[in-house]
């Protein structure tokens, strides 16, 4: 659709952030090259010229001014009583997008990094086709449990489980944790050893996935190391671990039994690196892409399940190689760069244009990353890609993030504010 418009030097400013991709800023501090693109271009306020409007654009962004994009409120109860997780999305991010931008009849929401599966539970409660792709099988385990069916007895069975578990003396310990000593008393490893051979023998497959995820809820916990995201071996009360494993299962029972939807229809997981993902593994025609993609240097979600991993069977060392964004990456011996966030990125973009339909939205949340005192804006890398692979730039939006909201690695990265992207496939 075309209307005559009064062409100001503003508007042409933002036609060159479009058209591009300069480094856009919203105060235009990163910006020197807009007064010698402009005069190069000889651009004159006031003149009246024909210029394509977008009527959605427009309106997509009418209805993210309407809404409070920083969720001070939050309070995060969707994903609070299934498992830790790492710079969760809060759950109204992708509440919103899915309602502003709208999903094509017979068309499913893929989040390519789904971690926890906020995104996946959010589509899933507005009864929507659904595929979520992540490396981590962490990640895989926590989204399969949150969005899948109620587990009546669950805590009964964790039980029987732990009971029959003090009965064995298995010798078995996880081979991919070097120094396991230093990281784990020696009864503790026992009991975590006798409960991972009996789940892999009593727990059968409607149970198992719950159980496995209240055993990986308590490890840290149970574990020398002083939390989360502190690698300090100290002393402290681990507790009894079987009694820990109940009350986790207990734990997971009770989130699923008050989730307020139908688990309907049943998501697609698919537990790979989605840069070596192929679109007959998807399977299905996606309509809507939302998603955070992992940081350059800010996060290393390997790490922060390093010993779940290990207990559970899964090498962190494995996860760690493949891992996008992760901080060993850029302190190798050939360190990465912003230029390999690009590549990745195209590559993500070039898969999206095989499985997307005509004319789908891509909404990504993102923000800078600094590498080695270098502040990347990771938003541009994005459109760079996308722009690359058919879709088209709608709006680029900031969102403030809450002071107390809670990250790792926040050195490595601005977390006071974040940018929602949103493209269109062409």
């Amino acid at each position: 659709m075309y209307r005559v418009i009064i062409a100001t030097h503003s508007y042409f400013r933002e036609r060159l952030i479009q058209d591009d991709l300069f480094p856009i800023s919203y105060n235009n501090s990163k910006l020197p090259e807009y007064n010698s693109a402009i005069e190069k271009h000889k651009f004159k306020p006031q003149i009246p010229i024909d210029l394509p409007i977008d009527i959605d654009a427009m309106k997509i962004k009418a209805d993210f001014d309407s809404v409070d994009w920083s969720f001070d409120n939050s309070t995060r109860l969707e994903s609070r009583g299934v498992h830790p997780y790492p710079a969760k999305f809060i759950p109204e991010i992708p509440r919103e997008i899915i309602s502003i931008l709208g999903v094509p009849k017979g068309t499913a929401v893929l989040d390519p990094f789904c971690g926890s599966g906020t995104s996946i539970a959010e589509a899933q409660r507005l009864g929507l086709k659904t595929i979520g792709v992540d490396l981590n099988p962490i990640a895989c385990l926590i989204t399969r449990v949150r969005t899948g069916s109620k587990m009546p007895g669950l805590k009964d069975i964790a039980q029987e489980i732990s009971q029959k578990a003090t009965r064995r003396k298995e010798l078995w310990r996880p081979q991919n944790v070097p120094n396991l000593e230093h990281w784990f008393k020696d009864s503790v490893a026992q009991s975590l050893a006798n409960i991972v051979k009996e789940i892999s023998v009593s727990a059968g497959p409607i149970f198992g996935d719950a159980l496995r995820l209240a055993l990986s809820r308590i490890i840290v916990r149970v574990s020398n190391q002083e939390s989360d995201t502190r690698y300090a071996a100290i002393e402290k009360p681990q507790g009894n671990v079987y009694r820990h494993f109940v009350l986790a299962a207990e734990e997971i029972e009770k989130y699923l039994e008050l989730r307020n939807w139908i688990p309907k229809p049943e998501p697609n997981i698919i537990c790979h690196d989605i840069l070596d993902l192929t679109a007959k593994k998807i399977g299905q025609q996606v309509g809507l892409v939302l998603t955070s993609p992992p940081y350059p240097n800010a996060y290393e979600y390997w790490l922060y399940h390093k010993f779940r991993l290990a207990w559970l069977g899964w090498d962190p060392t494995a996860i760690k190689r493949k891992e996008i964004g992760s901080r060993s990456h850029f302190f190798s011996s050939h360190p990465h760069t912003e230029f390999d966030f690009l590549r990745q990125m195209r590559g993500l973009f070039a898969l999206l244009k095989t499985i997307t339909v005509k004319d789908a939205h891509a909404a990504f949340v993102v923000g800078d990353s600094k590498i080695k005192g270098k502040i990347i804006d990771n938003g541009i890398l994005l459109r760079m890609a996308a722009k690359e692979n058919d879709f088209n730039d709608v709006i680029v939006y900031p969102r403030s993030v809450a002071s107390n909201r809670k990250a790792f690695n926040t050195k490595y990265s601005r977390a006071k504010s974040e940018e929602i992207l949103v493209f269109k496939r062409r």
